[in-house]
């Protein structure tokens, strides 16, 4: 009967740090409540001088909605924005918890107040809701 209450306990224990570690890796952000903009339409391929396909450049977002890719490994993250000196880009620590993360400090912190990372589902992707005092600032989907 111990032997049982022990597993179902490490279990337990295990899972949290599991689910905590599903906030490890690459997500794709954006402005919470932004829409994401439409998969460009293929265009006709264009050939160069030596009639090689070139690809066309892709469309993506709209420059004016804040957006940007974020990197979490260990104690760390980095926040690259697609915005031109965005203040909110750059590196600082985070503590994984059982629903997400915490900020500790970085510019994420320091220029967007951005305090915590909750872990959600959407559509069956894992989505990280980045939240600050006054409530969800960056939307980000795992990529």
């Amino acid at each position: 009967m111990r032997r049982i209450a022990c597993i179902i306990a490490l279990g337990l224990l295990t899972t949290g740090a599991a689910y905590a570690d599903t906030a490890q890796g690459r997500w794709e952000c954006l402005a919470y409540g932004a829409e994401p903009a439409a998969e460009p339409k293929p265009a006709a391929p264009t050939l160069d001088a030596l009639g090689n396909p070139v690809e066309p450049p892709l469309t993506g977002t709209s420059p004016d909605i804040p957006h940007g890719l974020l990197a979490i490994y260990g104690p760390s993250y980095t926040y690259a924005s697609a915005m031109a000196n965005d203040p909110a880009s750059g590196s600082g620590s985070i503590q994984l918890q059982d629903t997400g993360v915490t900020f500790i400090d970085g510019p994420l912190v320091a220029n967007t107040k951005v305090q915590q990372g909750l872990l959600g589902a959407g559509g069956g992707t894992p989505v990280l809701q980045l939240n600050g005092e006054s409530g969800p600032v960056l939307t980000c989907t795992a990529r």
